[in-house]
């Protein structure tokens, strides 16, 4: 059994894209090594793609990283990125605008 979720972080705000992912950085040193999971929240009103990285040259399209419905909140393993891209997609009844995408939180810990 892991123990629950304890922040260790602030969060860094992930950009989101719409039409095409955008690339945000993870600040040098802003995951403690000890890290094991992140917490991410998506306060947009439409679905959102999230996946990281190790460099800035990755890709995301729908279909592929993480999934994340509006409203949601969830803890995840680490593989402590240095870059993170996010995408809004569309889904049935929840349509992609600028005035429904916000960015996400997402801190680091450890736990689950």
């Amino acid at each position: 059994m892991s123990p629950p979720y304890r922040r260790q972080t602030d969060p860094i705000m992930v950009q989101v894209g719409i039409g095409t992912a955008l690339v945000t950085a993870v600040p040098n040193g802003f995951i403690p090594k000890n890290a094991s999971s992140f917490q991410v929240v998506n306060s947009s009103y439409c679905y959102v793609r999230l996946k990281g990285f190790k460099d800035a040259n990755g890709t995301l399209t729908d279909g592929q990283g993480w999934l994340l419905p509006p409203g949601h909140v969830g803890v995840y393993a680490t593989q402590q990125p240095t870059h993170m891209m996010a995408l809004a997609v569309p889904r049935p009844n929840f349509p992609v605008s600028p005035d429904l995408v916000v960015s996400l939180e997402v801190n680091y810990g450890y736990g689950l």
